[in-house]
């Protein structure tokens, strides 16, 4: 008889999703490989019949979650309509709200957008208790995407949810609420009331995220400060609470002499209750399946096991929203427990017990933290040996001040100051996590056969440290620790490669050769750019020290994101640095701007420098060659300043205009003819000048590039309407193929082959 029959047909479910996502090659050639296993399970024939049936149930509901809905197709242009539905979930933030709504009626959408889902912003942080029916007036759009590598995807993330579209309410009406889910909500903000009289605003925030899984009253630098040292899991609700109250709640009633049903009946509606009071997330639902499975093994006279556990969560979590298994949430949440399971027997038998769990943990999850998020704190592991013991005690004090503090505040108080001493020592670990050298190791995206080799390499060492004796143990995790880091030594490209960012209204192109990165602007008219864009690009390179930043002038498209990294630099919080700045000497003209970039890279201690005409900058046999301005010539204008730039790469030139206009076009094409730049057959690529405006990008500058592209950086629907029709008709009459950064998201030169980014076009991680 086959051992935990639910793991297998969880696992075939898995590699149906898998399948689906993959392709539709890979949905046959695993049942056909799986044949052989499959014909060994003969005898028992309900295996037999079901785990082809996972498979095909995980492929085609990852098919139907994945296509687009009838809202996603209504909503393509943005339309201001009434909506009615029910309140799924609210989250209260510091500046509004936010709720998921089920809908039941859209004003004008076609019927089948009944029963999906909406997210909605709320302003002025009216609450809605979840269950509620509203009524809503508002603009609703498309869900945002990611344009550029690294930038955070919000369709995939809501998508995953089954969240097909948002808006901002302008209007509410309440029109009823349901008795029980109003009643938990009205005392968790009860709670939340308790929390901010009884604890300092920070404090209570932290609090609020534990034990209430509500985030918003989170101060972001408290936020970060944790994040930055590893202790993200403190902020979140995971299996801790719930065996803190579940099963404590057990034993309390066990200790009491309370009949042993009784307890359980009493302990799974406390587990229900909390998962409903603190929103069901992907954790909660976890760590609340599986404690409601051990609860009821003893009266069903079962022996509850783990690994069983752990998988009916995951089927019945992925056969509700298939999409998860690809998001951060649910693959750290359930990987965690995995790495729990997998190897603390085998720590065990090292004789490290107590570490064995979190090594465990780290192993697992390694990859994953730079699959999604590019690097991990150093720190982390040895930090946690210091937070962890406590961890169940400031659980237990947040629950007795929540809950005793609701009826009488001062009971509240009372138990705040031990929450209060617990919290402000996670603070100061946080602040010596600070200033320890190399706090954060940033390696970048993995490719995937490396996450596939790696984990292939980690299943064998738990394979073999199941079955080896005892003093053997120690040299095979000796040699599996040296092959699994080396999984991540392995070389990468070392081409140069270009990449336009797709920044808005603004220009950024990142210039990278081995551990050498370069800007050739930093301007974006996204609000807080360098946070969103840039630094999340850098980090998904592995590489976040920007040796050069060349700005062309010092309008704000051009330097905003400069302004931001400086800013942060010498605030001590950058998560990317700056070595130097180039600016032409006209720039100097352009008054307080250039004081102001002056100023602030003092403050950084980052020199700006002069680059003139005849300038250059090596990436090993490429160059980066000023053209223009020359040294002391000024046109007058900051525009007609720009700095224009060459990049010779082999048989490759790419040309950087800034916003240069007809007239400084000429004096280029000279400067270019004179320096012997321009080669018969060599593959050319322009960054249009000045985003594609009427008065740039001239006829004859455009002959030059006959037959090659040219990238525009602008926004879509920016006032000023780049690009210009002209423009267009220009490019179109030179056979010249404009790539536009808002539609085709960042775009890559590679050895003189160009490719754009889109990851709902594409593949993720795909270049075309």
């Amino acid at each position: 008889m086959v051992k935990r029959p639910l793991v297998l047909l969880t696992l075939f479910y898995l590699f149906g999703i898998l399948a689906g996502k993959v392709c539709l090659p890979f949905a046959i050639l695993f049942p056909l490989f799986s044949l052989p296993f499959l014909f060994s399970l003969k005898k028992e024939r309900i295996l037999f019949l079901l785990l082809p049936l996972c498979f095909a149930a995980g492929f085609l509901l990852y098919q139907r979650a994945a296509r687009e809905t009838a809202l996603e197709q209504y909503v393509q242009s943005p339309k201001a309509s009434r909506v009615c539905g029910e309140v799924l979930s609210f989250t209260q933030g510091q500046n509004g709200g936010r709720m998921v709504v089920r809908l039941k009626v859209m004003d004008g959408a076609p019927e089948e957008v009944g029963e999906e889902k909406l997210l909605v912003l709320i302003p002025n942080g009216e609450l809605f208790a979840p269950g509620s029916t509203v009524i809503l007036y508002g603009e609703w759009t498309a869900l945002s995407r990611g344009d550029n590598p690294g930038q955070f995807d919000e369709y995939s993330y809501y998508k995953a949810q089954g969240i097909c579209a948002k808006g901002t309410a302008k209007s509410m009406e309440l029109i009823g609420e349901k008795k029980i889910p109003a009643m938990l909500w009205k005392w968790k903000q009860k709670i939340k009331q308790v929390y901010s009289k009884a604890l300092p605003q920070a404090e209570a925030g932290v609090l609020e995220a534990m034990f209430l899984a509500e985030k918003g009253g989170l101060l972001p630098e408290i936020k970060e400060m944790y994040q930055g040292a590893g202790f993200s899991h403190i902020l979140a609700v995971s299996g801790l609470h719930m065996s803190l109250l579940g099963m404590g709640f057990y034993k309390i009633l066990k200790k009491l002499r309370v009949g042993s049903n009784k307890a359980v009946a009493a302990a799974c509606v406390t587990v229900l209750v909390y998962s409903i009071f603190a929103g069901a997330g992907i954790s909660i639902v976890r760590a609340a399946l599986m404690l409601l499975l051990s609860l009821f093994s003893a009266p069903l006279g079962k022996t509850y096991d783990a690994p069983t556990g752990l998988s009916a969560a995951a089927l019945l979590l992925l056969a509700r929203e298939p999409l998860q298994l690809f998001q951060a949430g649910f693959l750290l949440s359930f990987g965690a427990v995995v790495g729990i399971l997998l190897f603390s027997k085998i720590f065990e038998k090292m004789g490290i017990k107590k570490l064995g769990a979190s090594l465990g943990v780290q192993l697992v999850l390694l990859p994953l933290l730079f699959w999604f998020y590019y690097e991990v704190p150093v720190y982390a592991l040895v930090l946690n040996l210091l937070v962890v013991p406590f961890l169940s005690l400031l659980l237990l004090l947040a629950i007795f001040i929540g809950v005793f503090g609701s009826f009488w505040l001062f009971w509240g108080k009372f138990f705040a100051g031990g929450a209060f001493v617990l919290l402000k020592g996670y603070e100061a670990l946080c602040c010596l996590n600070e200033y320890l050298p190399g706090k954060r190791f940033c390696y970048g995206k993995p490719a995937l056969f490396q996450m596939v080799l790696y984990y292939l390499l980690l299943l064998l060492f738990y394979l073999i440290g199941k079955t080896i004796k005892k003093e053997k143990i120690f040299p095979a995790a000796f040699v599996f620790l040296l092959l699994l880091i080396g999984v991540f030594l392995l070389p990468r490209s070392t081409e140069l490669t270009v990449t336009y960012l797709a920044v808005g209204q603004g220009d950024c192109a990142v210039l990278q050769k081995g551990s050498t990165t370069a800007l050739i602007d930093a301007g974006s008219s996204v609000k807080n750019g360098a946070e969103r864009v840039l630094i999340p690009y850098l980090k998904y390179h592995g590489d976040t020290k920007i040796e050069y930043v060349l700005l062309s002038h010092t309008d704000d498209d051009h330097c905003s994101m400069l302004l931001e990294l400086l800013d942060a630099m010498a605030e001590k919080r950058a998560g990317a640095v700056v070595g130097t700045i180039l600016l032409t000497a006209a720039a100097q003209k352009e008054g307080e701007k250039y004081a102001l970039i002056c100023e602030k890279a003092a403050r950084a201690g980052v020199p700006c420098i002069p680059f003139s005409a005849g300038d250059q900058i090596s990436f090993g046999i490429e160059k980066l060659i000023c053209l223009s301005p020359q040294k002391g010539e000024d046109f007058g204008d900051a525009n007609q300043n720009s700095m224009v730039l060459a990049l010779c790469e082999r048989d490759t030139l790419c040309l950087f205009t800034g916003d240069i206009a007809a007239a400084q076009e000429k004096k280029v094409i000279r400067a270019l003819e004179e320096s012997g730049l321009l080669l018969a057959g060599q593959a050319r690529y322009l960054k249009a000048a000045h985003h594609g405006s009427r008065y740039s990008s001239s006829a004859e500058f455009l002959q030059y590039f006959s037959g090659k592209s040219a990238i525009i950086s602008c926004g879509e629907k920016n006032r000023y309407k780049h690009p210009h029709k002209e423009t267009l008709e220009r490019m179109e009459a030179a056979k010249i193929t404009p790539v536009i950064t808002w539609k085709s998201g960042a775009v890559r030169v590679i050895e003189g082959k160009l490719y754009q980014w889109k990851p709902y076009l594409l593949k993720e991680g795909e270049w075309r």
